[in-house]
């Protein structure tokens, strides 16, 4: 009879649990359909701002290539051929140092990347208003172009600067603003520009080109390294062949193939320098070496004189000689 009742206890306490489970959902369900049109405004709210911000996202054109690194005899690099042989007599490592890896972090160097960056031009960027969406557009497709840069303060570096035509010989800039863009002044076109901010000069050079919105001023080479290049530049490095590949993106089609290019280029550059820099160094470290091979034999043939002199020691031909004469 006990046990009955037990069980009939548990049966009640599971359903009293059942049913306040129902009570609190019911309740849920009630709340969430009243605030319905909230929620639903706010979600459409939040999707209408993040298609925006897609929409609005700059589109990046992948350029990728890939490179065989020839390796060193004794490790990475460009053979010597030869002068590996004179590298070990001069005492100098076989080029084990010299590994794919270490390439592929040279290529991401500001001391490459510099000389691309003269090859390149990062130093504006030019961009115009299309359909509600900023599009960068190549200076060849321009009807002005950008010469004489400079960008006063490195805290400026990347500074947005706006464009508006005022007629064929004359136009505006301003600097954008949240509550109301500043205007510097009206200019001329061919004539230099100088604010408190920066300098340039603004060439028309064709009636028929695009005329940009606005411009980016990057200017420095190292700013442009740090902020673009190296965030859109990637090397990876395959162990099993010694082949490095190289993947960079660009908003320009054009110019993203034209970095790569140059990025091998000088690359390759710097890399034949190198090792003419380390055979120039072997070749001088020998060079020592065997000056002071020479200074010791003459010392030593100098000493050897002196010793024979003092000694009155004369050669076995000489003393052979001397035989002959007495008999």
């Amino acid at each position: 009879m006990q046990q009955t009742n037990n069980t009939n206890n548990t049966n009640n306490t599971n359903q009293q649990m059942v049913e306040e489970d129902e009570i609190d959902l019911r309740e849920l369900f009630a709340t969430i359909w009243s605030y319905k049109k909230s929620i639903i405004i706010m979600t459409l709210l939040i999707t209408i701002i993040a298609g925006i911000l897609i929409y609005k996202m700059p589109k990046y054109y992948k350029t990728t290539t890939t490179i065989e690194v020839k390796q060193k005899d004794g490790g990475g690099g460009i053979s010597l051929g030869g002068a590996g042989a004179l590298l070990g007599l001069a005492g100098i490592g076989g080029g084990g140092s010299n590994s794919i890896d270490k390439d592929a972090e040279l290529m991401k160097t500001y001391r490459i990347n510099a000389k691309v960056l003269e090859k390149v031009n990062y130093r504006v960027n030019l961009f115009i208003n299309q359909k509600w969406k900023e599009v960068e557009i190549e200076e060849s497709n321009c009807s002005v172009s950008i010469s004489d840069l400079s960008v006063f303060d490195y805290r400026d570096y990347g500074m947005r600067v706006m464009l508006e035509p005022v007629s064929d010989e004359a136009f505006r800039l301003y600097l954008p603003s949240i509550v109301s863009d500043e205007l510097l002044g009206e200019f001329e076109y061919g004539k230099p520009i100088h604010t408190e901010k920066f300098a340039l000069t603004i060439n028309k050079v064709r009636d028929g080109g695009v005329m940009p919105s606005f411009m980016t001023l990057n200017a420095d080479s190292r700013y442009i390294h740090r902020e673009m290049v190296s965030k859109n530049l990637t090397i990876e490095v395959e162990k099993k062949a010694p082949f490095l590949n190289i993947s960079y993106l660009d908003t320009l089609p054009s110019r993203g193939e034209a970095y790569t290019k140059a990025l091998i280029e000088s690359y390759i550059e710097q890399s034949l320098q190198d090792e003419v820099d380390d055979i120039d160094i072997t070749l001088n470290s020998l060079d020592k070496q065997i000056r002071e091979v020479q200074d010791r034999v003459a010392i030593s043939s100098r000493d050897l004189v002196k010793y024979k002199s003092k000694n009155q020691i004369i050669s076995p031909e000489k003393q052979t000689g001397m035989l002959v004469k007495g008999q």
